[in-house]
Formats: C-alpha cells, sequence, structure tokens
C-alpha cells in the first residue's frame, strides 16, 4: 500500500520484481498515465505478467492542470481488437482520478479477452472518457460504477447478451448524457439482464424511458430515474416482480399514467416505494383519479405528507390536504357552465345559419340597401359615359342591334356602347369590358339560352354582379329574350339564379301589347338619358372576323394572364353592348 506518498511517476518494469502482488494501492498520490501508444501497450504486457495480482486501487489520482478535453479517438479498428488484463485481476477502482491529460472517446466501445475474473470496476468521477459504446468480454463483471463522468454513453452499452455484461448485477451511470432516442426499433435495453438488482439512471438528460425498458430485468430491485427531462412515464413494470424502489423525482412529470399506477397496483400490496418529490404535480380537474390513487395507496408513496402540487387556482397545496369530493365538485361547476355556455352558443349559431339560409335573399337585398344608402350620395353625382352597356350572345347579335340598340340609341337618344363602336383596339379584351362596363349607368343582360352557353357572357355576367355590389345600388337590368320554361336547368349558373329569384327582370314578347309595355318598363330602368346630343354613327367591327385575326387574337391571349379566364370559350366572338 503506497496512499498519498506523493509519486508522480512509476517506472512500469518494476513490476517484474513483484511477481506475486496480490494487491496494489497507488491511492491519493499524482500518478499521470502516458497517452502514447508504445506506453499504453508496455503497461498492459507488464500488467498481464502480474498473474496473482487482484485488486487495483488508484483512487484520488492525478487532476492535471494542462488538461486537453479534446478526444483522443479509439479507432474502429483498435477497438474490435480484445485487450488482455491480468487473469486473476477482481477489482480496478480508479474512482475520482484523472490520470490523464487528455480525454478519450471510445465511440465504437471497448473489448476485453473473456478470460478475466474482473468483478468490479470503478471508474467514477473521472471525466476522461467523454463518449462510451459498448464493453465487452466483461462476462463476469458484477457491478460497474461509472457516474459523474459527464460522458455520452450510446445506449448500445445497456446490453447483458453473451459476450457483454452477462454477470451485471449493480450499474450506476448517473451525471452522464444518454439518449435513449437513438435506440433503435430493434435495440432491447438491458436485454437479458435477469441478474441485474441496482440501475441507476439518474440526471442523464433523458427526455423519455421506454415502456419495455425493464423487460428483461425482473430482478431490479431499485430504479433510479431521478433528475431527468422525464415529461411522461409509461413504464411497464408488469415483469419487474423485485422492484422495491423507483425514485423518479426531479422530472417533469404533472401525473403518474394509468397504466403505471395499474402496474404498481399489480405488484404486491405496499411493495414499491415511490419517490415523486420536485415533480410540477397537477392537482387540478385533469388530475382527479391520479390524486384519488395516491390518497388510497400512500404507503407507496415516499414523504406522503410533504408531496406538494399546482391546485385549481395555481397555488402550491400539499397533496394529502385535499378534499377530493370538493375537488370534484368545484370540477363538475366549471364542466357544467362550460357546456352550457357551449351549449348555448352553438344553438344560437345553428339558429343563426338556419335563419340566414331562409333569409339569404331578403339579406342581400337589404345588404345591398343598406349599401346604396351609405354611397347614394357619391354615387349620385357620378358622371358615366354610358346610358347602358348591353351583353348578349354572338348569336343574338342581329336581334340586339336592329331591334334593342336601335330603339335606344335612335328613338329614345340612350348613348349605348356596343362592341361594334365603342370597344377601341390597345387593350386587352378583359380590360375593355371592365372599362366599359365600370362607365356604365346600367348593365342589361340579354338571357338567352345562347347567352347561357357563351363563356364570354357568363364572364360579363359575373362582372355585372361584381359591380352591382360594388355600386350598391341598383345598376343591373336583366332582359329574357326567351321564356324561362324554355331555358335548360343544367345550364342556369348560381350566379344567374341568384340574379334571377331576386331581382325582377324583364320579358321580351312578339306581341304587339306586351311589346309596347316592355319598351316602357325599360325606360323606366334605365332612367332618363344622360348624354342628349346625336349618337355618333357607327363604325366597322373591330373584332376577327376571319380565320387569321382569330389566330393572331389566340397567340395574344396566350400571352396576357388576363385573358386566361377566357381561354376556352365557345367559337363566337363576344359581343358586349352597354
Amino acid at each position: 500500500m503506497l496512499r498519498n506518498m506523493g509519486i508522480v511517476t512509476i517506472d512500469i518494469e518494476f513490476i517484474e520484481y513483484l511477481p506475486h502482488l496480490e494487491e496494489i494501492d497507488l491511492s491519493e498520490n499524482s500518478i499521470q498515465m502516458a497517452v502514447e501508444p508504445t506506453a499504453i501497450w508496455r503497461t498492459v504486457i507488464q500488467l498481464y505478467k502480474m498473474t496473482k495480482l487482484r485488486r487495483m486501487i488508484f483512487q484520488k489520482n492525478s487532476h492535471p492542470t494542462d488538461y486537453n478535453p479534446d478526444c483522443h479517438p479509439l479507432s474502429k479498428k483498435m477497438a474490435k481488437l480484445e485487450y488482455a488484463i491480468p487473469i486473476g485481476l477482481e477489482e480496478i477502482d480508479f474512482a475520482h482520478s484523472r490520470i490523464s491529460g487528455r480525454a478519450f472517446c471510445l465511440d465504437y466501445g471497448l473489448r476485453l479477452q473473456r478470460n478475466n475474473k474482473l468483478t468490479i470496476l470503478d471508474l467514477s468521477h473521472m471525466k476522461v472518457i467523454k463518449k462510451l459504446g459498448p464493453l465487452l468480454g466483461m462476462v463476469y463483471l458484477k457491478a460497474l460504477y461509472f457516474q459523474d463522468n459527464q460522458c455520452f454513453i450510446h445506449p448500445t452499452m445497456f446490453s447483458c447478451v453473451k459476450g457483454a455484461f452477462e454477470s451485471l448485477e449493480v450499474l450506476n451511470v448517473a451525471h452522464n448524457f444518454i439518449n435513449i432516442s437513438e435506440a433503435n426499433n430493434t435495440l432491447q435495453l438491458f436485454q437479458n439482464c435477469s441478474r441485474l438488482q441496482h440501475l441507476d439512471l439518474s440526471y442523464n438528460n433523458m427526455g423519455n424511458v421506454p415502456s419495455t425498458m425493464l423487460r428483461d430485468a425482473a430482478n431490479v430491485k431499485s430504479l433510479n430515474l431521478s433528475g431527468n427531462n422525464l415529461r411522461d412515464i409509461d413504464l411497464d413494470l408488469d415483469g419487474a416482480v423485485s422492484l422495491e424502489t423507483l425514485n423518479i423525482s426531479q422530472n417533469y412529470l404533472k401525473i403518474l399514467p394509468k397504466s403505471l399506477l395499474v402496474s404498481i397496483e399489480n405488484q404486491k400490496e405496499g411493495s414499491i416505494l415511490i419517490d415523486i418529490q420536485g415533480n410540477s404535480l397537477d392537482c387540478g380537474c385533469n388530475s382527479i383519479e391520479f390524486i384519488e390513487w395516491m390518497h388510497s395507496h400512500t404507503e407507496n408513496i415516499y414523504e406522503w405528507r410533504t408531496l406538494e402540487c399546482t391546485y385549481l387556482n395555481g397555488t402550491f397545496i400539499k397533496m394529502h390536504t385535499i378534499d377530493v369530493q370538493m375537488l370534484k365538485l368545484s370540477c363538475w361547476e366549471n364542466v357544467i357552465l362550460a357546456s352550457g355556455i357551449s351549449c348555448g352558443v352553438l344553438l344560437l349559431l345553428v339558429l343563426l345559419i338556419v335563419f340566414t339560409y331562409r333569409r339569404r335573399y331578403k339579406l342581400n337585398y337589404l345588404y345591398l340597401q343598406l349599401r346604396a344608402a351609405l354611397r347614394h350620395h357619391n354615387q349620385e353625382n357620378r358622371d358615366f359615359i354610358f346610358d347602358g352597356f348591353i351583353s348578349y350572345s354572338s348569336f343574338d347579335k342581329i336581334w340586339g342591334l336592329e331591334t334593342l340598340y336601335a330603339k335606344l340609341a335612335s328613338v329614345y337618344g340612350y348613348n349605348i356602347c356596343i362592341d361594334d363602336r365603342n370597344f377601341k383596339p390597345g387593350a386587352t379584351l378583359t380590360e375593355i369590358i371592365v372599362d366599359t362596363i365600370s362607365n356604365s349607368n346600367k348593365i342589361i343582360l340579354i338571357i338567352s339560352q345562347n347567352f347561357l352557353r357563351s363563356k364570354w357572357c357568363q364572364f360579363e355576367m359575373n362582372l355585372a354582379r361584381g359591380e352591382l355590389a360594388n355600386r350598391g345600388r341598383d345598376c343591373l337590368i336583366l332582359i329574357l329574350k326567351e321564356p324561362i320554361g324554355v331555358l335548360p336547368p343544367e345550364l342556369i349558373s348560381p350566379t344567374l339564379r341568384s340574379l334571377l329569384e331576386t331581382r325582377v327582370y324583364l320579358e321580351w314578347s312578339d306581341d304587339v301589347d306586351r311589346i309596347d309595355v316592355f319598351w316602357r318598363k325599360l325606360r323606366d330602368a334605365l332612367g332618363e338619358p344622360i348624354h342628349h346630343e346625336q349618337p355618333p354613327t357607327d363604325t366597322p367591327f373591330i373584332y376577327a372576323n376571319t380565320t387569321a385575326d382569330h389566330a393572331d387574337a389566340a397567340v395574344h391571349n396566350n400571352h396576357n394572364d388576363a385573358d386566361d379566364l377566357i381561354m376556352q370559350c365557345d367559337d363566337e366572338a363576344p359581343l358586349l353592348v352597354n
């Protein structure tokens, strides 16, 4: 025993003179291990010669001031080699010893020869190993202490399969970093660890633990998961029949899930002691079942009378002081009140929807009337270029020009906009249509089967309805060139059906007596002419009427996004008259 002797270095060759040495204790010295590969191999070889050595104690050794935190990696090739230790060595204790001036990264783990007898390995508080993978070859190891190393431990280390920790009973890896989420679906934690009795995974920054973690660890007596980041814990304890203590303190748990409570109940009565202190436990309406369970299993709760939780009003309260019946009553009052308000609001909403649907046309009319009242002054003072704008199908052109336009323009003196004389070249067709509609006092739609089949006419009708809503006053005149019963129902769009159901329309008839009434009503709808000067003579058509013209127009339309609305219209040319 050479404890606290101020030893700084050892010539490894001295071992040759101590062939029968069984125990060596060099604790509380300042010994620092060389990291050069040749020095390491020489040390390993010399130690292997000590066949009688049973215990190697190096506690509280060197704390180098020139510590280099950068990892010195063990390559994958080197990790596959099997390293030898004295064949009779049973215990290695390097606790609190930083015997190297640099850190090691054992990402691929470390292998020892299986013929070793190592049963106790204490590498706690060393902070020399920064990354650690699987440790193999320690088949007789019963206790591994690796706490407080701030080491990133890969989940593959937690296995007791053949060649790994076949005899492990105690495992303490507290105060490290374990990312359980790195364990894939095929990796069973603590597989074949039937001898494991004490497991400490505390303060490892774990956000979750697999529910099947203890499936192969039936003899675990104590499990410490304290000081992690657990917000939920769905741990299956049905197989852990020997479990005596479960420490889940200092986490972020609000309640214990029902599945865990059932697993605890399946154990022998009072056999498991649970430490749940230091969690943000919730004692609100969503936790009544959990609170009742806690009240009925006080013998299972560590420091039950000091356990606190957050009550309904946000204050902290001792859980044992809660009157569960009063809590239920308060929660039911809130539920009834919230349900009553929700049902009332829902009922009012349903009634409002039904009322709105049944009165939708009337409400739409009132809305337009209100907008008209609000905009009346400004709209009345607006100057329009045209008295009217007529939209009709090109197949109804003769009737539109010779009957309707001729009468309105020549006889009654209205300034009516038609394509043949008022559409100026130089702009896209949609721009011209929008501009002429907005500059017309009234918009006249001549409804016929041809009108309903025309994409252009549908486009113009939608613009007219938009103008109706925008102006907020009556500016739309519907003329049925054919009786409404003749119009195919499948051709009547929702927009037109809405207009026909909510507005008064004019019907054209060849009956002489009804013709006079038609013209009188149309003049009443148009009002007095805005312009009284003599209408100008018609100008030649500006629309394409030849195959070449149509081709040029198609090429032009393909380069204008605004004309996409009319790309696939029928063969007729659009004819609009205002």
